[in-house]
């Protein structure tokens, strides 16, 4: 995941990096989490269409690659 790459190399020079990592790495991911479990028991279930949440989730990642590829040569090269 993008996210996890981006936010490793946001911590990569903090003190506390192992805890830093997944405080905030949990948040971020949890729309994701959501959307992926609302999807996979729409369609097992049968009830409806798991249209919705498929795009939630095509959305999530476009715009998170996105922003992490725009800014991840900032946070290298930041001191």
């Amino acid at each position: 995941m993008v996210n996890g790459t981006f936010f490793a190399a946001l911590s990569l020079r903090s003190r506390n990096r192992e805890t830093l990592l997944p405080l905030v790495l949990l948040p971020i991911s949890i729309p994701a989490l959501l959307a992926m479990i609302q999807a996979t028991t729409s369609v097992l279930t049968g009830e409806f269409e798991p249209t919705l949440w498929i795009k939630v989730l095509v959305a999530y990642v476009i715009v998170f690659t996105i922003a992490c590829v725009l800014l991840f040569e900032t946070i290298l090269t930041a001191d």
